[in-house]
């Protein structure tokens, strides 16, 4: 038994929100959902997926260089993924996958909405600044992503938030969500 203190909130009686702390392990775990009355329960497995991570490779974060962030998702190797920019952290909640039919998963992708983020979406990839950042990983769970930083002096100051999701091959939900990655441009 893992105490979630105050991480599990019924949004309705359908939709259960789940704040996992960063420190537990990859695994399944299985929660209990009491009826506001206390005298029945339901019992879901979620997944923890806290393997998946975002690292800024070495090199300049300056205008004009191209920032490569490596990815890494070893519990779905070759699954596709999406990765997004953002200015901000503050997390979009999504729908995700549950195992126990009629209930949905509200998972947090942790970037701000805002018009970074939405450039980062197919077709436009920030006008093409951004690359590979919708693929699939590879055989042991990796890929590298770049953002080309325009030379232009005075986006200098500008912190970014890049996350990424795992999708299961079919697309039809969301299996691991890297923590942010946090990043200004100097």
């Amino acid at each position: 038994n893992i105490p979630f203190t105050g991480a599990v909130t019924l949004n309705n009686p359908n939709q259960i929100t789940i704040n996992i702390p960063p420190n537990y392990p990859p695994n399944t775990y299985q929660i209990s959902v009491l009826n506001p009355s206390g005298l029945s329960s339901t019992t879901l497995p979620i997944m923890v997926n806290q393997a998946s991570a975002i690292n800024l490779l070495p090199g300049p974060t300056t205008p004009g260089s191209t920032v490569s962030m490596q990815l890494s998702d070893p519990l779905h190797p070759n699954y596709p993924y999406f990765l997004a920019l953002s200015l901000g952290s503050a997390g979009i909640p999504i729908q995700g996958l549950s195992q126990t039919p009629g209930f949905t998963l509200s998972i947090i992708i942790p970037l701000s909405v805002g018009p970074i983020f939405f450039a980062s979406f197919p077709p436009n990839f920030l006008g093409g600044l951004l690359t590979n950042s919708f693929a699939t990983l590879d055989s042991s769970g990796q890929s590298t992503a770049q953002l080309f930083i325009p030379p232009i002096p005075s986006l200098s100051g500008f912190t970014l938030y890049a996350a990424f999701a795992t999708f299961d091959p079919s697309l039809t939900g969301v299996v691991g969500i890297s923590y942010p990655l946090q990043f200004t441009i100097t």
